[in-house]
């Protein structure tokens, strides 16, 4: 039997705390189809049985997953039992958006992105140095925000449009 290890990061939406969690496979043998989706919601009742959350069902729980764990089915799973993720992922994954899978005939330039929204997950392509694919569930896909970039000439800054989601997803 193969042993698994899955490792992400569990924020509260009340404040800034984090849970990070690490999880190995031999809860449920070897790596199931949807192990992921299973160990997310377990650690989600985890969380709550243990009082982290002050007793209360208000507060919003946000993983921010790995490239490992991301994949369209996962986070539309995180989010029909009423949790956001927020997770790198890549372009050959199953049921990522055919409209983003050929990345290079975006032609994308540093500072802009495309995104395309399908029942409340969020794919968004990003050009930085790179292009940068995430999915999303906690953010609107048309909303951007200015951040700085080093452009390589000495300490000179330039200012580049980023989604809100990547600034989210990086400050964690």
């Amino acid at each position: 039997m193969t042993l698994w290890w899955l490792s992400w990061e569990v924020t509260i939406s009340y404040s800034t705390y984090r849970i990070n969690q690490q999880s190995g496979g031999s809860r449920f043998g070897c790596l199931p189809n949807h192990m992921a989706e299973r160990e997310c919601i377990f650690r989600k009742k985890e969380i709550r049985n243990k009082g982290m959350l002050l007793g209360s069902q208000d507060y919003t729980i946000m993983y921010i997953l790995t490239v490992f764990l991301s994949c369209v089915n996962v986070v539309r799973s995180l989010l029909q039992n009423k949790t956001y993720a927020c997770a790198t992922s890549q372009p050959s994954r199953k049921k990522w958006p055919m409209q983003l899978k050929l990345i290079k005939s975006l032609k994308l330039k540093r500072g802009k992105f495309k995104c395309f929204q399908s029942s409340g997950v969020t794919a968004t392509v990003w050009c930085d140095k790179r292009d940068i694919c995430e999915l999303s569930t906690n953010f609107d896909p048309k909303e951007s925000m200015s951040i700085l970039r080093k452009t390589g000439n000495g300490n000179e800054r330039l200012a580049i449009s980023c989604p809100v989601s990547i600034v989210n997803y990086t400050k964690f």
